[in-house]
């Protein structure tokens, strides 16, 4: 557990050390360990995203088994998560509107009644943006995090990532097979997607229906093997105009 004393300079330290370990193949165990002298937490996982069977493989860390068994084969489907894989600043669970609880069956149905009160997911991407993989961390207690924290802890995201790289699938290129076989329309409503359309407005701008652009969608992200939009996206960007 970080101890909230901790200068920024031992917090680099700590970064440093982290780094370290991740270059000389300590393996994902050894450095979601070192995590814990960052970024305080209770429990921790660190997991790969297989896009073969559209799960999680959990490779290091340890949860209660109902959110290993969650957050492996479920929650990727959280309507939160494709912030998650699409990059974005990750978040803290006191930092979500109450619409976004609202919204995250992972905050309503697992975390809140586990007796989670803070947390983390960050995504792992590659150094060409693609959607290696995510890290959870837990907190049982409340207590604040300090800005020093989430600061250093962006510095190691490329180690933490590169602990992952000997789990991954190889590159799926079934996928990208599976992404030539893209019908014209759901080329054209997946494109849309790529630039930040609602169902609603991609209907309005090709001229179908809503009901019709969602099962677009669903027949995209079966085809694909994509967790989410965002990920469909960059897996048939080839494709894409």
């Amino acid at each position: 557990m970080t101890d909230p004393a901790l200068s920024t300079e031992a917090l680099l330290g700590a970064a440093v050390a982290l780094r370290a370990l991740s270059r000389s193949g300590a393996g994902a165990p050894a450095v979601l360990a070192q995590l814990a002298r960052i970024v305080p937490y209770d429990e921790a996982l660190l997991s790969v995203w297989d896009p073969v069977t559209r799960q999680h493989r959990h490779i290091a860390g340890h949860m209660n088994d109902s959110l290993l068994s969650f957050l492996a084969t479920e929650g990727h489907n959280d309507p939160l998560f494709e912030d998650v894989a699409a990059g974005r600043p990750a978040r803290w669970l006191s930092e979500l509107t109450e619409r976004d609880r609202r919204r995250s069956t992972t905050v309503r149905e697992v975390l809140e009644p586990n007796g989670i009160v803070e947390g983390l997911t960050q995504g792992l991407h590659t150094a060409d943006g693609q959607y290696l993989g995510v890290f959870h961390l837990a907190l049982y207690s409340p207590r604040p995090i300090p800005r020093a924290c989430n600061d250093v802890l962006t510095l190691t995201l490329d180690a933490i990532t590169a602990t992952l790289a000997p789990h991954r699938t190889e590159p799926d290129h079934a996928a990208r097979r599976r992404a030539d076989s893209l019908s014209r329309r759901e080329r054209e409503v997946l494109t849309e997607v790529s630039r930040g359309l609602t169902n609603t407005q991609i209907a309005a701008a090709l001229s179908i229906s809503t009901r019709t652009v969602t099962t677009h969608i669903e027949h995209v992200l079966a085809k694909l093997g994509a967790p989410n939009r965002a990920a469909a996206v960059r897996i048939a960007s080839h494709v894409l105009p």
